[in-house]
């Protein structure tokens, strides 16, 4: 059994664990290092900067943005040789459908 009283141990562990986060933060903030985080043998999470992550939500929305305009091109290229009167009776058709 340990002669160290267990509060100071663990007051000890926590100072030491804040101390890590910190250098691991400011290399994710100011070196823009990322980190994966690993539960077991499984990687879980990133930390990465928020300038990265920025970046990432902007490529994200450029894919979206990227899929939904061929998506659209497609319907355009499929439906260009309907009248307007023939794409009213499907949009008709397909809200008896829906309700």
């Amino acid at each position: 059994m340990s002669s160290v009283p267990q509060s100071f141990s663990q007051g000890k562990e926590s100072a030491v664990a804040q101390i890590l986060f910190r250098k691991v933060f400011d290399e994710v903030t100011q070196e823009s290092t990322p980190y994966i985080l690993i539960r077991g043998s499984r990687p879980e999470a990133a930390l990465i900067s928020y300038t990265d992550f920025e970046q990432f939500q902007a490529l994200r929305q450029q894919a979206i943005r990227q899929k939904f305009g061929q998506l659209l091109d497609r319907m355009e290229a499929t439906n260009a040789e309907l009248s307007d009167a023939e794409i009213a009776g499907e949009v008709a058709a397909a809200r008896a459908e829906v309700g």
